[in-house]
């Protein structure tokens, strides 16, 4: 990332536009838990699966909201647009992952979480790792998106 990037990402339009994202990322993520939930919980979808199926539904959303409220201009034509957020997104989702699989061992690991009968009886604990995967990956996708596809 060159200096002029840095800077850019440091301008009061970019923190409005970070505020405008949390919002929209916000509501994207909403229903990507209310995806993982239903599909983990309910259907008993694997919660790496889960999580693969619930980015397509955070995707389209993030993607609209994003487009509507966040970054009015695009340096990219529609298609390229869309390849590169796609991109973006995918490695998110690799990360997401990732950080669910990590934060799912670490939450198991920590006595005070992994014996707390509520969560056990539950099996909230994937939950957990999916949600603080999500912030990670919510600043992780504004900065590329902010950086390689909008200006």
């Amino acid at each position: 990332m060159s200096k002029l990037q840095i800077k850019n990402l440091r301008n009061k339009e970019t923190i409005v536009q970070f505020v405008k994202y949390v919002i929209a990322a916000g509501i994207a993520t909403l229903f990507d838990w209310g995806s993982y939930y239903l599909l983990y919980n309910l259907f008993g979808i694997h919660y790496i699966l889960s999580v693969v199926l619930s980015f397509v539904v955070w995707l389209v959303v993030n993607y609209v909201l994003s487009i509507m409220f966040v970054f009015k201009k695009s340096r990219h034509k529609k298609g390229k647009e869309f390849t590169l957020v796609l991109l973006i997104s995918l490695s998110a989702l690799v990360l997401n992952m990732l950080c669910v699989w990590a934060f799912a061992n670490i939450f198991n690991a920590i006595p005070f979480i992994a014996n707390n009968t509520l969560v056990v009886s539950r099996n909230l604990i994937p939950l957990f790792a999916k949600i603080t995967a999500s912030v990670i990956c919510m600043v992780y996708n504004f900065i590329l998106r902010k950086v390689f596809v909008f200006s």
